[in-house]
């Protein structure tokens, strides 16, 4: 269960970090795209290794 509760500040802090950032530095189209593929693929590989861990338990 703690766990749970460290990986869930991680990813919440990455997100809070990640929107401050985009506040504080406007991107241009291209970059917003880029970033969207980059984040798709990363959301992917986090759902895949909670999925393969969920399921050994």
């Amino acid at each position: 269960m703690m766990k749970m509760k460290v990986l869930g500040g991680l990813v919440a802090g990455a997100i809070v970090g990640s929107a401050i950032t985009m506040i504080m530095d406007p991107m241009s189209g291209r970059q917003k795209r880029k970033l969207r593929r980059t984040g798709n693929r990363v959301v992917k590989t986090v759902g895949s290794m909670l999925d393969s861990f969920a399921m050994r338990r």
